[in-house]
């Protein structure tokens, strides 16, 4: 899900080996621990903010990579098919805040819209977000018993 220049997707283990030289300590720790304390139950598939794209309109984001998402707009993300409702909640702001003391991070709507085009067209991205594969679902949780995504 891409959400003004602010890349989110679920914590794999592709992406895990990927970052785990810049991982921070809480990634790496809500990775080991995901199977071996059951972390599973509460969070069945944990969301990271894998990157910032960069843009003048996100500049003072990008020390917030690799964090793990505790919720959006007062949302708890369990799975990536809980960031896209969570976004469009809230008033003129969007607030993501992190497992852990982090600050969070707080966007304007308004600039939001307004820059989104700039940073697909200027990266590539064709779509915003993406929480399906082909019918397969990306965790236990993201679809209900009627097979639509939630």
């Amino acid at each position: 899900v891409l959400y003004g220049g602010l890349v989110f997707q679920p914590l794999t283990a592709n992406l895990m080996a990927v970052m785990i030289s810049s991982a921070d300590l809480r990634l790496r720790q809500t990775y080991t621990l995901f199977g071996q304390d059951q972390l599973y139950r509460e969070t069945p598939e944990p969301v990271i903010l894998s990157s910032v794209l960069p843009d003048r309109s996100n500049v003072y984001l990008t020390g917030l990579a690799g964090q793990v998402v505790r919720e959006i707009n007062g949302k708890k993300i369990r799975t990536l098919a809980d960031v896209m409702p969570a976004l469009e909640l809230g008033g003129e702001r969007t607030v993501i805040r992190f497992e852990g003391d982090q600050r969070p991070a707080v966007l304007k709507k308004r600039e939001v819209d307004q820059v989104m085009p700039r940073i697909m067209t200027l990266y590539g991205i064709s779509q915003p977000h993406r929480t399906e594969l082909g019918g397969r679902r990306l965790a236990k949780g993201s679809w209900n018993r009627d097979g639509v995504a939630k």
